[in-house]
């Protein structure tokens, strides 16, 4: 049996990573570029995604490598389900999943999309204004005009 390829992505912040040849396909974004590329040594530069996120995205992908993609009917947000193994591996404070789904959006990756958008989505479920504003960090008018970031209001 024939090893597999690895390619080399390169974080924002200067760090390599690597990818399978099959988990990379869980990537649009990528599997169009390597249509071009083909089996290259050269380092991928990914120049919005920092070294965690892109960690945590080939970490995903490796265990979901072969997988089928979703098609637009099961990435509709009531039917997504949301498998164990996912829930556990997206516990993670709210900028680390905030980051994990901007990765996932840039990369294409819809199955890791709908699931981290199902998780934020549940975590929203039958909560006040107020209990967004402090499970998100959003700051209230007030607070914004305060700093600056809003005209105060008479």
């Amino acid at each position: 049996m024939a090893e597999e390829f690895f390619y080399k992505l390169e974080s924002s912040d200067g760090k390599e990573v690597l990818f399978s040849e099959t988990a990379i396909k869980q990537s649009k974004t990528l599997s169009d570029l390597l249509v071009t590329l083909g089996n290259t040594d050269e380092v991928i530069p990914m120049e919005i995604i920092k070294e965690t996120p892109l960690k945590k995205v080939a970490a995903w992908c490796e265990h979901h490598k072969g997988e089928e993609i979703p098609t637009a009917e099961e990435s509709n947000p009531r039917m997504v389900e949301v498998p164990e193994w996912d829930r556990d591996f997206l516990k993670m404070s709210n900028m680390e999943l905030y980051d994990l789904i901007c990765a996932a959006n840039y990369l294409d990756i819809k199955r890791l999309l709908n699931y981290s958008c199902k998780i934020v989505s549940e975590m929203c479920t039958g909560k006040t204004a107020e209990e967004l504003r402090q499970i998100f960090g959003i700051p209230t008018d007030e607070e914004d005009a305060a700093n600056g970031l809003l005209p105060a209001r008479d």
